[in-house]
């Protein structure tokens, strides 16, 4: 059992927060995955993984609402 915690627990995850428009289906602990390019680029190395959702902050401004998510890479 310690050898499978070491493995697996010791492993660095991409974490990443990204500020989108609000979604109130959105809640902590879905899983969701990123799919980010610009012009055919991929901005960033995820589109293959999946992430947790661990935080959620909501705000509003004249533009509307929006809301940033921070998220963890499921092992």
């Amino acid at each position: 059992l310690m050898k499978w915690l070491v493995n697996n627990v010791t492993k660095p995850r991409t974490s990443i927060g990204l500020k989108v428009f609000a979604m109130p289906t959105l809640q902590l602990g879905d899983i969701v995955k990123v799919d980010y390019s610009d012009g055919g680029v991929d901005v960033l190395e995820v589109n293959s993984k999946r992430f947790v959702i661990y935080s959620i902050d909501y705000s509003k401004s004249l533009q509307g609402p929006s809301m940033d998510i921070y998220l963890s890479e499921v092992a």
